[in-house]
């Protein structure tokens, strides 16, 4: 299967009271990042219907007990490890914990920001035949991010493709490269079983990207929105390449 091929879904979906999970991947630096991430969940035209958080390097549940003590619309999962853990290997234990009657998993960082409508969005589009749902993002600062852009919902099948000896993904509209956070991507919940994160390429800092060319070498379809639906916030050098998970 490819891009806007005729194959069949690998999922038997719903197309109505679809139920769709947000995995969290973190560490303990996120920690102040994550409550401004949840609130940006919080406004969505439509609330997920279960957030999942997976936190490494966690020395003390305590450390936890403000972030679990907040109301939130939707039901919340907080679950730490001690250990050291990369991005990779908490996305994947995250998504473990997502009940097998769910339709979709929504993977997305504990540091940026979610656009109100993109829950909604990303329902719409596994209305179609599709796999794995991509979309546009803002990138910022959190000092230049003034507002979101008004996002109407743009849906491209025919949009992906593998450079011959290349270990990426490029999201081509129009002979155009379009812009996309590989960590914000959402799949049918049987891609979970099928495709990991690849844990062992995380250090180099490449995981998700990986994690897409192997969606796309399984012959999943891919499925682009063109509205920006998330502000990839731009941390510091020294944060970005903390590798102590």
């Amino acid at each position: 299967m490819r891009c806007g091929s005729s194959a069949t879904d690998i999922s038997g979906r719903r197309k109505k009271g679809m139920k769709i999970a947000v995995v969290i991947p973190s560490f303990i630096k996120d920690l102040k990042n994550l409550e401004k991430t949840l609130q940006t969940i919080s406004e969505q035209t439509r609330l997920p219907d279960l957030v999942i958080v997976h936190i490494s390097s966690i020395p003390s549940e305590n450390i936890l007990a403000p972030l679990r003590g907040k109301p939130y619309p939707f039901p919340v999962k907080i679950l730490s490890v001690t250990e050291k853990r990369n991005a990779a290997e908490n996305r994947n234990a995250g998504a473990r914990w997502v009940p097998d009657d769910f339709d979709v998993i929504s993977f997305f960082d504990s540091d940026d920001w979610m656009h109100p409508r993109r829950i909604e969005y990303i329902e719409k589009a596994f209305q179609e035949p599709i796999d794995v749902v991509l979309h546009n993002i803002l990138r910022e600062t959190p000092e230049s991010f003034i507002s979101w852009d008004t996002a109407s919902y743009v849906l491209h099948t025919q949009c992906c493709y593998m450079k011959e000896d290349s270990a990426r993904c490029y999201i081509m509209i129009d002979n155009i490269e379009k812009a996309h956070q590989s960590a914000h991507i959402s799949v049918r919940r049987e891609v979970r079983d099928e495709v990991l994160f690849p844990a062992t390429e995380a250090i180099s800092r490449a995981e998700d990207t990986l994690y897409i060319a192997q969606l796309y070498h399984a012959g999943l379809r891919f499925g682009y929105i063109e509205s920006k639906l998330s502000v990839y916030i731009q941390q510091s050098i020294e944060y970005k390449d903390d590798k102590n998970r």
